[in-house]
């Protein structure tokens, strides 16, 4: 009887460390780009994210190790808050570029 390999559920310290330097990097672009007003939200989702990968890397939650579909679900949340509060926001510069661009 041939058996298969099961995926490991468990997640590496690595993954924790990724996700901690990419919500570093969110959060510098988003202080380079935009006012910090009415932006509380994507600096929340980006602070989430990073204290996420540091419980990641600790290993707590158990859960949080244990079940994958926890791991994917929160990435989608924090990503989708972080779109919901930069979504539709333009850069002061590309702004005046495209009303020159109409004029």
């Amino acid at each position: 009887m041939r058996q298969t390999k099961t995926a490991s559920t468990a997640a590496s310290p690595g993954a924790g460390m990724l996700r901690m330097a990419l919500a570093v990097i969110v959060a510098v672009l988003l202080s380079q780009s935009w006012p910090p007003a009415g932006m509380e939200g994507a600096y929340l989702a980006a602070g989430i994210a990073f204290l996420f990968g540091v419980f990641l890397t600790l290993g707590w939650p158990e859960i949080l190790l244990r079940e994958r579909l926890v791991r994917v679900f929160l990435d989608c949340a924090l990503v989708g808050v972080l779109t919901a509060y930069t979504g539709e926001r333009s850069l002061p510069s590309s702004r005046s570029t495209f009303s020159r661009c109409w004029e």
